[in-house]
């Protein structure tokens, strides 16, 4: 139960719940390739490197991984700026 799964030894079990899945038991509900996507998408790869989603996910691990590192760092370097900016029109 603790883990998401359905418990069999409750009293009030039909036979319907021994055939359907549980949340938990689903193994396609996140994949690495919708991991990427999502993190594609949250770290403006697209923007940072010109490239598309598909090219994107057609490079090596490493070389992903190391994408994504570098666009977190741009983003940080990015939000830093503007938060300097912003501090300083509100001088």
């Amino acid at each position: 139960m603790t883990m998401g799964f359905f418990n069999y030894d409750l009293p009030e079990v039909s036979p319907l719940n021994l055939v359907c899945d549980a949340p938990a038991e689903d193994v396609n509900a996140r994949t690495l390739l919708t991991d990427y996507a999502d993190r594609f998408q949250k770290n403006n790869i697209g923007k940072s490197f010109n490239m598309s989603l598909l090219e994107f996910l057609e490079c090596p691990k490493a070389l992903a991984d190391e994408l994504l590192e570098m666009a977190m760092a741009i983003a940080t370097r990015e939000a830093t700026l503007l938060r300097s900016i912003q501090d300083d029109l509100e001088k």
